[in-house]
């Protein structure tokens, strides 16, 4: 879709370039080391430049510090001290009263062999010999860093051939953090943070339900809304916005002393954050993959802003801003800042609907599927586990607590493999939404097997039976209108009219009925073997429950 979005800021960063002996300027890859340690000591160990990049006008400062480095171990070295290099740089604008565009540069040498004081192997990759040069920054445009680190440097004295981006090693240069970000009026901003809201159900259907980097953080200790977070993994990227592949965080968060601001300071009002979780990923994110990274998480932001129904586009936005206004200038919902503009930007980006209302009816119907089928003996105590148990849990774990083979273990596992991941030789249920279904199931499950009794007493062939039937059965009987006839040599018959759905749609909510008779108590077999009358938009259906879902 081309239209004017809403334009997200950039808020931190944080890149590894790499330098080795490629192009005519190096020999060894060591000169821009080198060259650092030379403009120190001519500078008294320190020097001052300044340098622009894009409309920018940057100040900078290049001094050294102490390193572990014992040793280089490399052939062009004869330095007694290693020490390492930092140029801290800050964006210069008269208009910006908080001055955090800013950041700082560390630049360090890299050997195959370099040692550390105490004659320890430094790890390093064994092909290169060159500098690492670490790039932090906040509110400075990802795409602009290469740029960043060629121009602070050329201005500082070095060979400008030293860090031109055409060097850059593609291999080993990598993206550690990158992060943009809208701010909502406060008032605004329920819906993302919301206990149903757009965070929870990311956390709650696409996060795994005991491996702690798919993680859901809601902290309302000092204001609602304080810091809520939903993380994902590369595996899930995917399922929550079509061909992404990155690692991400959702955030919605407020500035510590939010509630002693006016409402007219920008910071009173949340950002709305996602941010690249490069540790929550086994590969590296390389340097030339930086325009997927500002497309994704430009992407995932505008998604999560539209599945709240917030405007992102110059269409859905009021024509009329907020400059001046209470609270301070701003767009629809937006709220400008120092950095966050609050203003449209055309360009391409996919946008889709909301995939959490059909992820939640898919694993629920996986879980419902499950249960018409039925569980094999070993098949419960895979579940029950995982439901019960906390930490770490292995295949060896549950055959070991229930007295299993382990191969019975392991065909249980592939038996459930829509519903529990096997990863690394651990286990665990796919999301924490299936691992809440499959608890209700367990629970019914045991409570009717220790309750057998009682379930007898409360069997729908006395009246008295359906009156003590659990709540949410009693609601599914009346939205369909069921009239429940028992009568004949205790046949279960189930009777509903016309229902305006199709086969499919009914089958759904017939295992809803069935997943709640079983928690009432009873047998599940006397619901399957039921008698089902039904009209429906395709057709009318007179056969078992059990043959009407397997037929869907």
């Amino acid at each position: 879709m081309n239209a004017a979005f809403i334009d997200p800021a950039w808020h931190e960063v944080a890149v590894n370039l790499v330098f080795g002996d490629r192009g005519a300027c190096c020999q060894h890859g060591l000169e821009p080391f080198y060259a650092a340690e030379k403009i120190v000591r001519d500078n008294d160990g320190s020097k001052r430049a300044r340098c622009r990049v894009g409309d920018h006008s940057v100040s900078l400062k290049l001094y050294y510090q102490n390193s572990g480095i014992g040793s280089l171990n490399h052939s062009s070295s004869a330095l007694e001290t290693i020490r390492e290099f930092r140029i801290a740089w800050e964006v210069i604008d008269e208009n910006d009263d908080i001055g955090e565009r800013s950041g700082n540069i560390h630049i360090a040498p890299r050997t195959p062999n370099m040692t550390d004081q105490n004659g320890k192997s430094i790890s390093t990759p064994k092909d290169l010999t060159g500098v690492n040069c670490r790039i932090l920054g906040s509110n400075f445009p990802l795409d602009l860093y290469g740029e960043l680190l060629q121009r602070a440097t050329t201005a500082l004295g070095f060979d400008s051939q030293y860090f031109a981006q055409e060097r850059i090693h593609q291999g080993y240069s990598n993206i550690q953090d990158a992060a943009r970000y809208v701010r909502l009026i406060r008032g605004e901003s329920g819906p993302v943070h919301s206990v149903d809201g757009v965070l929870a159900r990311i956390s709650n259907l696409l996060a795994n339900d005991r491996e702690g980097y798919r993680k859901y953080v809601a902290d309302d200790t000092e204001t609602p809304g304080y810091y809520h977070t939903a993380t994902i993994g590369p595996k899930r990227a995917g399922e929550l916005i079509h061909q992404h592949h990155l690692p991400k965080e959702f955030k919605h968060y407020l500035a510590r002393e939010a509630d002693s601001l006016d409402p007219e300071d920008p910071l009173y009002h949340p950002k709305v954050e996602v941010s690249l979780q490069t540790s929550r990923t086994d590969d590296p994110i390389r340097w030339e993959e930086r325009e997927r990274v500002a497309r994704e998480l430009d992407e995932a932001l505008l998604n999560l802003l539209q599945w709240e129904d917030y405007p992102i586009t110059d269409d859905d936005l009021d024509d009329d801003d907020r400059d001046g206004g209470d609270p301070p200038g701003g767009i629809g919902p937006f709220v400008e800042d120092q950095y966050f503009l609050a203003e449209t930007n055309q360009r391409q980006r996919r946008v889709f609907d909301d995939p959490t209302p059909e992820l939640q009816s898919s694993q629920e119907s996986l879980v419902m599927k499950h249960v018409v089928d039925g569980f094999e003996e070993s098949d419960d105590d895979v579940l029950a586990t995982l439901v019960t148990d906390g930490g770490q849990i292995s295949p060896e774990d549950i055959a070991d607590e229930h007295g299993w083979h382990i191969q019975t273990v392991y065909r249980a596992i592939d038996r459930l493999e829509d519903l529990v991941e096997h990863h690394y030789g651990k286990l665990s249920l796919r999301s924490n939404h299936i691992a809440q279904q499959v608890h209700q199931y367990v629970q019914a499950a045991r409570e009717h097997a220790t309750d057998a009794m009682d379930t007898l007493a409360r069997s729908l062939e006395h009246e008295i039976g359906l009156e003590l039937s659990n709540d949410a059965l009693l609601e599914w009987l009346d939205q369909f209108g069921v009239d429940v006839d028992v009568r004949r040599e205790a046949q279960l018959e189930l009777r509903f009219g016309n229902v305006d759905m199709y086969r499919s749609e009914f089958a759904v909510d017939l295992t809803t009925g069935l997943y709640q008779w079983m928690k009432a108590g009873w047998e599940r077999e006397r619901f399957l073997n039921a008698t089902v009358d039904v009209r429906l938009k395709d057709g009318q259906y007179r056969m078992s429950a059990q043959e009407l879902l397997k037929r869907h």
